[in-house]
């Protein structure tokens, strides 16, 4: 009723630019208000309104106040009103991420913003600085229009073994596997990726996931499958069985468009030997080439 952009937030919440629509409804406060109002009315339910600059203080402003409020964050009083929050308060900070930050003496939003850039980027790439960024106000990301499709933040295959897995062989096999599927969508979509993230589920269904980012960007199965290996050695003893594996890629950015470290050692073939394995799949099917290693396994049960 107010804007075309509006751009979904997990199942309860989501971003509306109002830019466009303030000459005919009002200031982003007073639209806000109708919105409660309305949904109130029609529904019954109750709504926290954050209205802001940007995408990261909105939802921020959202949670100051609940549950039937409008909050206000603004260029002049952000400072004020978000930086003495908990760091934890910041959108996109994880506890795992609440841990690191609170080692690093970042306690609130404030030290966040304060923060060396230098320092965040070697404890968390890239991530870090966009975090030190969005906490001083400086998040651009627009709101996608109705329907829009956004673009992909990262992708990611996993796999529920036919049987546990309680050897780093088996496990190695099985992250081969799949970095291999999300090489080969990354290419077809011409993206690649910052950083590699591996997801265990032990036979317990308990879980975890982790990162590590990348010195240069990659699209291939095999400097996938290399990091995802090492975040495995690091976190996994073979002490307890593990069920199911997903290896994704994130920080995705378009083929084309990366600045490579000029100081790296020169990019090897790899790239151009799986983009030749793309194109003869494409032309005689999936199982035209797969890996040796993989035939005979009892574990893997979606061998295409």
């Amino acid at each position: 009723r107010y804007t075309s952009q509006v751009e979904p937030f997990g199942p309860d919440e989501c971003w509306l630019d109002v830019t466009d629509s303030l000459s005919l409804f009002g200031s982003g406060q007073k639209i806000a208000d109708e919105l409660r109002e309305t949904v109130k009315r029609e529904t019954g339910l109750t709504l926290s309104v954050g209205v802001s600059f940007n995408k990261t203080f909105a939802k921020m402003g959202s949670d100051l106040k609940k549950p039937d409020a409008t909050s206000v964050v603004s260029r002049e009083n952000f400072r004020r009103v978000l930086w003495p929050l908990p760091v934890s308060d910041m959108l996109m900070v994880g506890k795992k991420s609440v841990q690191k930050l609170h080692a690093l003496n970042i306690f609130t939003v404030g030290d966040l913003a304060r923060a060396d850039e230098s320092l965040l980027s070697a404890h968390f790439g890239i991530t870090g600085v966009r975090l030190k960024r969005n906490a001083n106000g400086e998040d651009d990301e627009t709101v996608h229009e109705v329907g829009e499709k956004e673009d992909e933040k990262s992708m990611g295959q996993g796999m529920t073994a036919a049987r546990d897995i309680t050897s780093y062989e088996d496990a190695e096999t099985l992250i081969l596997y799949l970095a291999d599927k999300v090489a080969t969508r990354l290419r077809k979509a011409s993206l690649r990726g910052y950083g590699v993230s591996l997801s265990m589920r032990a036979a317990d269904l308990t879980s975890f996931v982790r990162q590590k980012m990348l010195t240069n960007p990659t699209c291939t199965a095999r400097h996938i499958a290399d990091a995802a290996k090492e975040l495995l050695h690091a976190n996994w003893k073979c002490d307890y069985p593990l069920r199911t594996l997903t290896v994704s890629v994130y920080d995705l950015t378009k083929i084309g468009a990366v600045q490579m470290d000029m100081f790296a050692a020169p990019p090897d073939k790899t790239e151009k030997l799986e983009s030749a394995i793309d194109a003869i799949r494409d032309k005689y099917g999936e199982t035209a080439i797969m890996r040796a290693g993989i035939f005979g396994l009892d574990f893997i049960v979606d061998k295409k």
